[in-house]
């Protein structure tokens, strides 16, 4: 999601990207992009305030799926693939 910021966008406008307007593209606007009842929902928890501090998605304590929680190997597996698309949106900007 940093990839985004580096790009203009807001912290704010990051998130609805990789949220709400990801499930509007996917023709899903009514089952995902959105913690509500009745929709499908993987929530990420992180050390720290996104709107602040978007890189803090990069570090993440845990993955909720489906109701179950991943810790350690999901969270390693998400930073390992922000790193590289991260790394990858720096070099193309140079």
């Amino acid at each position: 999601m940093s990839c985004l910021f580096l790009y203009g966008m807001t912290p704010m406008q990051a998130i609805q990207a990789a949220t709400i307007d990801a499930a509007e593209l996917i023709g899903w606007p009514r089952k995902v992009g959105a913690v509500e009842a009745g929709r499908f929902a993987d929530i990420i928890a992180v050390q720290g305030d996104p709107l602040k501090n978007v890189e803090v998605l990069e570090n993440v304590s845990f993955v909720m799926k489906c109701g179950k929680v991943y810790r350690h190997r999901a969270s390693e597996h998400l930073q390992i693939f922000f790193r590289a698309v991260i790394g990858r949106e720096r070099n193309d900007h140079q």
